[in-house]
């Protein structure tokens, strides 16, 4: 079968890895993928890594008349990676020059929320505002709040990373739920046993007795508020005389802390953006894996990327009482955060530090979860019975 991915972003964002392992793992069982991206389909290895089995093309690439796959012929199936506008109008020249091949549409957030925090106004105002102001205020990199509902509906499927997203699948349209893929070698802890990389933890100037989070994330305009309540938990565990040392990558896209942060910044070891093969070094390197957050209606529609790398590490993992949250049972596979503010996180730190066993009985129930649910073969299994479903529908 020949799949084309058409991804919204360069490989730099959270959605290329999803992409990447369903690509690679299809590529594995004799499909051909090709996965395009607006721009700079040559920096596909400096955030992905070396292991890559798919073909890469910009958006006009694919658009050009020479495009083919290995067999001559073009695609089977179209995966729209996500309904952003930019990826809206590339789908829609795509199906006019390859007018027999199916169409999927990827929901992995609430677009509508995310749409009206960019503009600055309450989602319900969106309902509200003429077409011809819509289109000139909305830009491509996000989805337009009616371009893409018609984008769904004319759709020959559509996938789901967290069930709540069907409240926006139209009426009796094929849809599957795809959990990400995680490489079950590559996130596994540091060793078969599973130990703290405690060489990782003396590079990074880390003390023996440190107790160690990690947080892998960039820094936005939708997440900045969670992410400040993690840094400012860090802070409340030091000021009450507990050593709590924070390792995160990622980018800061958005100002989250005050000018006067040194009195944070101090307990935080911020790696910026860091190569993909690294990720697993540093979270190897923790006690304490947290994702911050709360039950509202951003993260309810989603499941951050990290998380499933989280829980195949076989660590500790403070979550959400959201999205897969509502599938992990409270103290066996994961702490979940009620509240998600920095005293929520505080008492989730403060209760695995003192508590190994509990820890180590978490790590086991996360790993455990990891593998039965995340799982290359199976997944991908399921989602080419998906794509036969939807081209010979």
């Amino acid at each position: 079968m020949n799949i084309l991915f058409v991804l919204y972003y360069d490989f730099s964002t959270s959605s290329a890895i999803h992409v990447h392992n369903f690509a690679n793992a299809l590529q594995e069982q004799g499909n051909d993928c090709v996965v395009t991206v607006p721009l700079n389909k040559e920096e596909a290895g400096a955030w992905i890594g070396k292991d890559i089995r798919y073909r890469s093309e910009d958006y006009k690439d694919v658009i050009d008349p020479s495009f083919s796959f290995s067999n001559g012929r073009g695609p089977d199936i179209i995966h729209a990676w996500t309904p952003r506008e930019i990826v809206r109008k590339q789908c829609v020249r795509l199906k006019s020059k390859y007018p027999d091949c199916g169409v999927v549409v990827h929901l992995e957030d609430n677009e509508d929320v995310i749409l009206a925090k960019n503009l600055g106004l309450p989602t319900e105002f969106l309902e509200l505002i003429p077409d011809e102001l819509l289109n000139e205020i909305t830009p491509e990199a996000l989805s337009h709040y009616r371009h893409y509902k018609k984008f769904l509906e004319a759709a020959d499927g559509v996938t789901i990373i967290i069930d709540k997203l069907l409240d926006f699948v139209p009426e009796d349209k094929p849809h599957f739920l795809l959990w990400p893929i995680v490489d079950m070698e590559k996130f596994h802890g540091h060793g078969n046993n599973h130990r703290i990389d405690r060489t990782t933890r003396e590079d990074l100037g880390v003390k023996s007795d440190d107790f160690v989070i990690c947080y892998t994330g960039s820094v936005h305009s939708v997440n900045y508020r969670e992410v400040r309540s993690l840094y400012l938990a860090v802070a409340l565990a030091n000021r009450e005389g507990l050593s709590v040392r924070l390792i995160r990558t990622g980018r800061n896209e958005y100002d989250f802390l005050s000018d006067n942060d040194k009195w944070v910044r101090k307990y935080c070891i911020e790696l910026g953006s860091v190569e993909r093969d690294m990720i697993p070094t540093y979270l190897s390197a923790a006690d304490l894996l947290i994702q911050p957050g709360r039950n509202d209606q951003f993260n309810a529609f989603r499941l951050p990327s990290k998380i499933p790398e989280f829980l195949s590490m076989q660590r500790a993992v403070a979550i959400p009482n959201t999205n897969i949250g509502r599938y992990l049972k409270d103290k066996k596979e994961v702490v979940l955060l009620k509240r998600g503010d920095s005293l929520d996180i505080l008492a989730a730190i403060k209760l695995l530090k003192e508590n190994e066993s509990l820890r180590k009985r978490i790590a086991f129930g996360a790993r455990c979860f990891a593998i039965d649910n995340f799982d290359k073969k199976k997944i991908i299994n399921n989602l080419l019975r998906f794509y036969q479903k939807v081209i010979h529908q």
